[in-house]
């Protein structure tokens, strides 16, 4: 990449993840590792039909209503997108180079975008541990990819094309994903059902069935302090603990999705996905009338206002799915009415919650980076001149040389303010300690067997978020 292209890919990067500078998106090397892409070992019973053969009965009967997965085969054959290669990378990036996609989120929740021929071009060139993804449903939506791929029979009947467009949520998306990006473990939003067409690359799988515990499926027992939780760390960190310490006390399915293979992922299945090589695909999110009475009783409460209008455009259309919401109603005790006063205060409230723990947590990793960095950094520079100080500071001297002996440090979650709090003040002192000035470090600093962080710099911590009224000149020092 030329320097134009390389400094709008990074300032997508800071956008997306803030605790992260560009040049550590590759720290963790999964690129040059085999084994991430290549050690996949299939699990569990996975139906796969034929499309000339399941017809629409049949699916409805043996696989939607039994909320069962599955994958059908033969359904893309007469797709443009497909048989005529309209959607591989280089007739996408003809047809669409200055066209700019939605490759991941802020800490607000705003789209961060691209311009295509950027993208691809980063594509080809990332090395990546969890590359940006473009994820987005205009170009599906109002873009002439639309016309592209026709919706398979057994996915056509979808009753959310009754709500009005404006507050009809997002339900189809197209999807460019390279190697190593993916999405992680999560239940489609509403109890709708899915289904994923893979036009190009290889995409795993793996679903966990309804009911399964959430604290087992999002792997938090096994997934220890400082590590990072991305797709890619999902499959290869947390995933492979889990099955290790459970065992077969757990179901799961684990697959690989090929060119041409459509998923269906029913209503309330845990699933996520890595992308093993560079994939463009299409996902489209459905109510049917066998998926209906488990999506209103999630809408009714998640999209208040939606569901009010979407009740009102079925009682003209199918009003025996207005009784069944009714009765569903009447069963729960829930009041519509009552529950409009409050929508739109307690909506606003959610999303603010919502935005303020993303945030928080990126500015708590890159908090904790920071302290970490601080201290491995400045440890050798205060024992060396240290020992030219005066004898107030012999604690200090021999603190430092035990840890430099050691290798790094280590200090608990309730001490992390004090650390915070020394980080300003143990950078100012890389100057001060060469006049004979002592340094006193914070209580709460434990010594450990070996640093975390190799090769930091002061000028690495300049963009960093530590506390204290230093201006970038002082830092930089």
């Amino acid at each position: 990449m030329n320097r134009h292209e390389r400094r709008l890919v990074e300032k997508a990067k800071r956008g997306i993840r803030t605790d992260l500078r560009p040049s550590e998106w590759s720290i963790q090397g999964y690129a040059w590792d085999a084994k991430v892409l290549n050690e996949v070992e299939p699990h569990g019973v996975l139906a796969v039909e034929l499309a000339s053969e399941l017809s629409l009965e049949r699916f409805r009967t043996q696989y939607e209503a039994a909320r069962l997965p599955l994958v059908i085969r033969g359904a893309m054959d007469k797709w443009p997108a497909y048989a005529q290669g309209r959607w591989a990378l280089p007739r996408i990036d003809a047809r669409f180079r200055h066209v700019k996609m939605r490759c991941g989120e802020d800490d607000d929740g705003a789209a961060v975008r691209l311009k295509i021929k950027y993208f691809l071009r980063y594509c080809e060139l990332q090395r990546d541990d969890s590359p940006l993804y473009i994820f987005d449903s205009k170009p599906i939506s109002i873009g002439s990819l639309r016309h592209d791929y026709q919706v398979p029979e057994y996915f056509k009947e979808d009753l959310f094309a009754f709500v009005p467009e404006p507050r009809r949520p997002p339900h189809k998306w197209f999807l460019i994903g390279p190697k190593r990006s993916g999405s992680n473990v999560h239940i489609d939003p509403l109890a709708t059902s899915a289904w994923n067409a893979l036009i190009a690359g290889k995409k795993r799988w793996i679903f966990f069935p309804p009911g399964t515990s959430r604290k087992v499926v999002k792997a938090k027992y096994w997934m220890r302090e400082g590590e990072d939780d991305e797709p890619i760390d999902y499959f290869t960190v947390a995933l492979p603990r889990m099955k290790r310490t459970l065992g077969d006390k757990f179901e799961y399915i684990e697959f690989i999705q090929k060119p041409g293979e459509i998923v269906f992922v029913p209503g309330g299945w845990w699933h996520a996905v890595l992308n093993l090589e560079d994939s463009v695909a299409v996902t489209h999110n459905f109510c049917s009338s066998i998926n209906f009475k488990n999506v209103w009783v999630e809408t009714r409460t998640g999209r208040r206002g939606m569901a009010r209008r979407w009740l009102a455009e079925l009682a003209m259309a199918r009003p025996d799915l207005v009784e069944q919401a009714c009765a569903l109603n009447s069963r729960d005790g829930y009041d519509m009415e009552a529950a409009r006063v409050t929508h739109h205060r307690e909506y606003r409230a959610q999303m603010q919650r919502r935005r303020a723990k993303r945030h928080m947590q990126r500015m708590a990793r890159k908090r904790v980076k920071t302290a970490r960095a601080v201290l491995d950094n400045n440890a050798p520079l205060l024992e060396e001149e240290d020992q030219k100080s005066s004898s107030s500071s012999v604690e200090t001297s021999s603190t430092l040389s035990s840890l430099s002996q050691s290798g790094g440090y280590q200090y608990s979650d309730d001490d992390l303010l004090e650390v915070e709090m020394t980080c300003a003040a143990m950078l100012s002192s890389s100057a001060a300690v060469g006049n004979g000035d002592s340094v006193n470090l914070p209580s709460s600093v434990k010594q450990t067997g070996s640093s975390n962080l190799v090769g930091v710099t002061n000028r690495d911590i300049v963009s960093s978020d530590c506390k204290g009224n230093m201006n970038t000149s002082e830092r930089a020092q």
